[in-house]
């Protein structure tokens, strides 16, 4: 076992179709579009110098801005959406020096480190969830650096799920919210914690499919 654990991101089911094919799909069709106006605005009579408000070259003109800014929009928006979906993505780190958590989205590398003196246990379970929560979170497990009652963690980025969880800021930014499809990859994650630190205890309560 390798003195440092890297856990790579494990992208949903379909989130390849939803952040990758689709977008770029979408984005081929608004440059076709746009495409298509240029051509009919460069061929075909849509309208005269006698009347530049005719309908049909207003048309036209309409598709080509909004079929190129759509096209724009739609390619940045899936540039900095890009490397969510990759399993090249590091999401947390183990080493020496403690656990590393990455509290950024997409592009944003921002990253939330503490030394392993600061953390008692690791714990694997359930999220809980209130009655009220939706049932599409169920099914949703929380990996949690449980820091020492004593050890002084300075707030960190929000979660996007602290709403729910409830924790104070101390314990929100020491989370890691994981679908059911990360079973295996978290329960190594564990399995290294037991190797390198048997000082620092581990529990595993998800119940094992």
């Amino acid at each position: 076992m390798t003195d440092v654990f890297e856990l790579h991101h494990r992208p949903a089911r379909g989130a390849t179709v939803r952040s990758r094919v689709g977008p770029l799909v979408l984005a081929a069709i608004l440059v076709a579009l746009a495409a298509l106006s240029v051509v009919a605005l460069v061929t075909q009579d849509l309208g005269s110098r006698d009347d530049p408000g005719s309908g049909d070259l207003m048309t036209a003109w309409f598709f080509v801005v909004a079929g190129a800014i759509g096209a724009v929009l739609v390619l940045v928006h899936t540039w900095y959406t890009w490397p969510d979906t990759g399993a090249s993505q590091v999401v947390i780190r183990l080493d020496d020096a403690g656990p590393r958590l990455r509290k950024g989205h997409f592009r944003d590398d921002t990253w939330y480190a503490v030394p392993w003196a600061s953390v008692l246990a690791v714990s694997y379970a359930p999220i809980p969830l209130p009655e009220t929560a939706d049932a599409g979170l169920r099914d949703l497990r929380l990996l949690r650096f449980v820091p020492d009652p004593e050890a002084v963690i300075p707030d960190g980025p929000p979660g996007g799920l602290d709403h729910v969880l409830r924790l104070p800021p101390r314990e929100s930014v020491l989370t890691f919210v994981a679908a059911a499809t990360w079973d295996d990859d978290l329960r190594e994650l564990l399995r290294w914690v037991r190797a390198h630190r048997p000082d620092v205890r581990v529990d595993d309560s998800v119940p094992r499919s």
